[in-house]
């Protein structure tokens, strides 16, 4: 039998769901997708902003919202003014995972940035992988970009590393669409953003190995 199970929260829960997993069900394959840092966060803001409208709330201000995160980043030590090589022996670190921990469970955080985070996030993974001696041969990383724009050679390369029967999709069409709000994301923080997401990317680059250099 093989079962499946796809939950987003996973990968962002990274303080406390790994140990969990390892735990209870240390022997599945674990298939990672991963997106543009940016355009996630602008998809996650349309689909916080539909929750909003179908409560007839406001539509949230970009600013505010970006703004509000950067101060639970700081205030959790997330992020701060650190040098290069600060910055360096931060990465990995258990003070890193006390941060992170720390913003994870921010009351009332829209986690808005940091689910972007993905070298935070995969750090913790792979450490509490090595911790249980499972192998990363068991995680397979994929790039979202990578399965719209060629989705039946992506879902081959899945299937063969879960090592399942590959077979014709019969669509590959997307199943599922994040309502559009209007709202488009002011330039000026667009590029704060892609500034702001760059060497996380760069972390997660050298995480992944060179076929994922400047995938972003």
């Amino acid at each position: 039998m093989v079962a499946f199970d796809n939950t987003p929260i996973y990968i962002a829960d990274a303080d406390r769901v790994p140990a969990m997993a390892m735990c209870v069900t240390p022997w599945p394959k674990l298939v990672l997708l991963l997106r543009n840092p940016v355009q996630r966060t602008i998809s996650h803001y349309e689909f916080l902003n539909d929750a909003r409208v179908r409560k007839n709330k406001t539509i949230a201000d970009w600013r505010l919202w970006v703004d509000d995160d950067f101060r639970l980043l700081r205030e959790a030590g997330v992020i701060a003014n650190r040098t290069k090589k600060e910055a360096k022996e931060f990465a990995g670190s258990r003070e890193e995972a006390e941060a992170w921990k720390k913003y994870n469970r921010s009351p009332g955080s829209t986690y808005l940035l940091g689910r972007s985070l993905y070298s935070i996030q995969l750090r913790l993974w792979l450490a509490e992988m090595k911790k249980n001696q499972k192998p990363f041969s068991d995680l397979f990383v994929v790039q979202s970009e990578k399965i719209r724009n060629n989705t039946q050679l992506e879902f081959n390369r899945i299937m063969s590393f879960l090592g399942l029967e590959e077979y014709d999709l019969l669509s590959s069409e997307p199943k599922h669409e994040t309502k559009k709000s209007g709202v488009q994301i002011p330039d000026d923080v667009r590029q704060q953003l892609e500034e702001f997401f760059a060497p996380y990317n760069e972390e997660l680059y050298d995480l992944l190995g060179p076929e994922w250099k400047n995938a972003w």
